[in-house]
């Protein structure tokens, strides 16, 4: 029984994957889970959703719209899309109600490790402001007064939970951004490494 000649294309594309993924001959890599692939697709989403926080502070602070009256109205709606950007990879989604579509993945908790102590409550107050304030109406956290007035109207007085953030808190919501943006990039990479040019899913 003769032996099947080697197929050259064959040997060409073995090396060519041992240079994509920095393989010497003799060494193997974990190939990619079902999982890896799952969440490899919710850090490319929270790149953009975190990608559109960072836009929206962009625009405040660079266009100076906390100082500007006749920008307000610009100014709050910047300030909510700023928050519920940054927290949609942090919040659970629902499922497609099939079996081939199962809900993405929130972030795994471990990736907040990169935050100093400070970034940290920064990033709790940002989860506090998007359940309470802007994606939900919340009576505790609003802390809201209503009284009659003589002339037969409600008066609310209270806590202003839609009261946008300052230039500086901005600021601290950048360095949190970037450095977890950071994070989610060197996650990314290391998932790509299990990968094959070509993979689609």
């Amino acid at each position: 029984m003769t032996r099947p000649k080697p197929d050259p294309q064959h040997a060409e594309r073995i090396s060519a994957r041992r240079q994509c993924h920095n393989l010497t001959k003799g060494e193997t890599r974990r190939m990619a889970t079902d999982g890896d692939k799952r969440l490899l697709k919710r850090i490319v989403i929270s790149q953009w959703d975190l990608g559109q926080a960072r836009d929206c502070i962009a625009e405040i602070l660079d266009r100076r719209l906390h100082e500007s009256r006749e920008d307000r109205a610009l100014w709050k709606g910047m300030n909510t899309a700023f928050i519920v950007a940054y927290c949609r990879p942090f919040t659970k989604n629902y499922d497609q109600g099939d079996s081939e579509h199962p809900a993405l993945p929130t972030l795994p908790k471990e990736y907040l490790d990169v935050l100093t102590d400070d970034q940290r409550q920064v990033h709790n107050a940002l989860k506090r402001a998007r359940d309470q304030d802007q994606a939900h109406s919340d009576e505790e956290a609003t802390t809201v007064t209503v009284r009659v007035s003589d002339t037969g109207l409600a008066v609310p007085s209270g806590r202003n939970p839609l009261a946008p953030w300052t230039p500086d808190e901005l600021q601290k919501a950048k360095g949190v951004i970037e450095a977890l943006y950071e994070k989610l990039d060197e996650e990314s990479q290391r998932i790509v490494q299990t990968l094959d040019p070509g993979d689609c899913f």
